[in-house]
């Protein structure tokens, strides 16, 4: 999928007096500045500039390259809805649509997105969907703030291919509603509970008590564990997965509650000889693997150390200050498209070695932008 055919269904925003820079060479010069470590307007400008005949092997620049605050008016004025179609259609071509493939959901708050220091609340909350295994960014969906992130995260269910896939979410998505439209369109789901569902909670720990002192064996038979050790720490995760049954008063309007999952994970430090534990549940349409059930909570982590991490460490997205309109969901948008280019490119290294590379070496960027 070529880059003019990803990004064809955009319309220019701008009126026609002010057309003088093509509306692809802009977008072409700000995803290929992201690349190269650029951080800002003016960092984008100067990388056109000082790269501007490598520019013109792809894209025309019939009048060169576009001063920053052309940059960033066609940004803050373009569609981030129009823009984000475009991004999930291009992410479809590239996927692995591999069974049982696990997919992330999570909200990520753009600390110093806010419009005025008087007002913070305005910050960018954005949801994403990360598919783990494959390690790209799926969709990205602005959210009126954190409290109003279920909203996002079932307009991501709707717009996503998420057929034969398993679906992770934190507790603020662990919601009936949620896990009906996940089952409604063919995937599985695998969600935290916690104390927003306060009576499923309860009962779900005095189920796993119940079968430990009355029944042993079966908890033994669910149960999967597995030990790591790195970083001068051990740790332990034991993971035991139960059939849900009619002994449960509160589970009536979960569309395929098939299941609940423990996780007890215990930490032992070389260095201190200090150990602690914690444990945390789940529920799920999963049918009993708990090898499997252990390895898709895990992999949900993938979304915090290998998304979130990358953008706000790597790509400074954290300390980004910019604010105009839709600038700061549009660059939240390429940063994303930025970061899968790396990840299914045949370069090998880190994603911060790679974008250092990109800024220097020519080669090095023809082989990220081309696949």
């Amino acid at each position: 999928m070529t880059f003019e055919s990803t990004f064809s269904i955009i319309t220019d925003p701008r009126k026609d007096i002010n057309l003088k820079h093509d509306l692809l060479d802009i977008l072409f010069l700000v995803v290929t500045a992201l690349l190269s470590n650029a951080e800002g307007w003016v960092d984008i400008e100067e990388f056109g500039r000082t790269k501007e005949d490598w520019l013109k092997k792809y894209r025309p620049f019939k009048n060169g390259i576009p001063s920053h605050d052309t940059i960033a008016r066609v940004m803050s004025i373009l569609d981030p809805d129009t823009l984000n179609q475009c991004f999930i259609s291009w992410v479809n071509q590239i996927r692995d649509h591999q069974d049982l493939q696990i997919i992330a959901i999570d909200g990520k708050t753009l600390k110093h997105s806010y419009q005025s220091s008087t007002d913070k609340l305005s910050a960018l909350h954005s949801v994403s969907a990360y598919a783990t295994e494959q390690g790209i960014s799926l969709i990205q969906k602005k959210s009126h703030a954190k409290k109003n992130e279920v909203k996002a995260v079932l307009d991501i269910i709707d717009e996503l291919q998420i057929k034969k896939t398993v679906i992770t979410a934190d507790a603020m998505s662990c919601l009936d509603k949620v896990a009906d439209k996940i089952i409604k369109k063919g995937a599985d789901y695998v969600l935290q509970l916690k104390a927003n569902q306060a009576l499923l909670l309860r009962e779900t720990k005095a189920y796993f008590h119940k079968l430990r002192r009355d029944n042993p064996e079966l908890i033994e038979k669910n149960q999967y564990t597995e030990t790591t050790s790195e970083h001068g720490r051990v740790d332990t995760r034991q993971c035991t997965q139960l059939l849900v049954t009619d002994w449960f008063d509160h589970t009536d309007n979960w569309n395929k509650l098939t299941s609940v999952i423990q996780i007890q994970r215990t930490r032992y430090n070389k260095t201190t000889h200090k150990q602690t534990t914690e444990t945390a549940y789940y529920l799920s349409s999963l049918k009993i693997d708990p090898k499997l059930a252990n390895k898709t909570v895990r992999e949900h982590w993938r979304i915090e150390n290998s998304l979130h991490y990358v953008l706000d460490v790597t790509f400074k997205e954290d300390d980004s200050r910019i604010r105009l309109k839709n600038a700061t969901e549009n660059m939240a948008i390429l940063r994303r498209l930025a970061l899968n280019l790396i990840k299914i490119s045949d370069k090998k290294g880190s994603v911060k070695s790679i974008l250092k590379q990109c800024a220097w070496n020519d080669k090095v960027r023809d082989l990220i932008i081309m696949g």
